[in-house]
């Protein structure tokens, strides 16, 4: 038995054609989020509904994987936008190399469900929202070769992604549902494992999860091949096993009214999306003080008033040497990545310390961790002498007398 099924309106809201001359990034053939969508349905506003009941497939199901009706794998884009009204964002070079999915008639494999399909408005099948796509380097029918190219492509199977990955220019790669809703972590919570050996705490609870909700992911996870799937488990609080990423506890947004939605970012500079390969640096606020500056673990990350700042081409100059190392051991990383609160003041870099490594600076002045800071979310060393903990915001840098 074989399955037509019909896009009704949805095949039909939305008109026009692309932007030929949009230029491909480096992932794949990816244009610009401006780029306009590539026009892959002409003036046919989508498949034909119907192609009678002995009619071949036009979409198979190959083990897990979607294809054509000729066996090719089947891709969507992570910086496509999912859901009713669905927006491709693959034009130019890119849907030269990428192209639309939009045969002539859709007609399902009996083992697919028909209500996951739709299409866009310029006639795109969509798979549970999200627009497919081949791949033009698959030489074979079975070929899979499109699969994470770039961190933003990725095969499109069935059952679907519990997880997957959007990208857009301001947030860089976030993690969402599979139906492409926006993840948070949130900056009171304390994270699992990695320092102190802690289990993960939660401190949103009652209001706060009706606005802040627990993810609708179940284990086991269904992941992207390029997803570390030992960052991602669970953890048992009294309303059910949330979603832990990295070790921090994963959230949605009820505020976010659409799939791609990132409302929720920044809110109360407590609340921030969920960075796939999660973030160097991130924002706490376990406790007084209001929101500082810790590692991706949970360790506090503190100054030392009595270093020289960089300036101009003078790199910074630590009064923190020998045994003072011992005691606060530089923060050495070299890829500064944090949420947008921190992202947006531009204020972190780097110097290269001799026979130390590359440490990590904020404002100029070399950063330290505490020893004496045993687990995620203890400040121990704050207001020692000249030593104090990143701030995270201005407001809370002057509360502890400013940078």
């Amino acid at each position: 038995m074989r399955f037509t099924t019909s896009f009704l309106a949805l095949a039909f809201a939305l008109g026009g054609c692309g932007d030929d001359a949009a230029d491909p990034a480096e992932d794949g053939g990816v244009p610009p989020l401006d780029a306009a969508p590539a026009d892959a349905g002409g003036d046919d506003a989508g498949p034909e509904p119907d192609g009678g009941p002995d009619a071949e497939p036009t979409v198979l199901l190959d083990g897990d994987q979607l294809t054509d009706a000729d066996g090719f794998s089947l891709y969507v884009f992570a910086r496509d936008v999912p859901g009713d009204v669905a927006e491709s964002n693959c034009a130019g070079e890119c849907a030269a190399t990428w192209p639309a999915f939009a045969p002539a008639e859709l007609v399902l494999d009996e083992s697919l469900d028909a209500s996951l399909f739709g299409a866009t408005g310029e006639g795109q099948v969509t798979f549970r929202g999200w627009p497919l796509y081949r791949f033009a380097n698959d030489l074979a029918p079975g070929e899979r070769s499109g699969d994470a190219v770039g961190g933003v492509w990725y095969r499109a199977r069935d059952p679907f992604y519990s997880l997957l990955v959007r990208v857009d220019d301001a947030l860089g790669r976030y993690a969402v549902d599979g139906d492409g809703n926006t993840l948070y972590y949130f900056a009171r919570d304390l994270p699992s494992g990695r320092f102190g050996g802690l289990e993960a705490t939660s401190a949103c609870e009652g209001g706060c999860l009706a606005a802040w909700p627990l993810p609708n992911a179940a284990d086991p996870l269904v992941l992207p091949s390029d997803f570390g799937p030992d960052a991602w488990t669970f953890f048992e609080r009294p309303e059910g096993a949330q979603l832990l990423y990295r070790g921090w506890p994963v959230y949605a947004f009820a505020g976010d009214e659409a799939p791609a939605e990132t409302a929720g970012d920044g809110s109360g500079d407590v609340w921030f999306v969920h960075s796939v390969g999660f973030f160097q640096l991130v924002v706490m606020s376990a406790g007084e003080g209001g929101p500082y500056v810790a590692t991706a673990d949970g360790r506090s990350v503190y100054l030392n008033r009595s270093d020289v700042p960089a300036a101009g081409d003078d790199p910074p100059s630590s009064t923190c040497l020998g045994g003072c190392l011992a005691t606060w051991p530089p923060v050495l990383l070299e890829d500064p990545r944090a949420p947008s609160l921190l992202a947006s003041q531009e204020a972190f870099g780097t110097w290269t310390r001799e026979g130390i490594g590359t440490q990590l600076t904020f404002r100029g002045l070399p950063m330290y961790h505490f020893s004496g800071d045993a687990a995620a979310g203890e400040r121990n060393g704050d207001g020692g002498g000249p030593w104090e903990l990143v701030r995270a915001t201005e407001s809370a840098a002057r509360a502890s007398n400013g940078y």
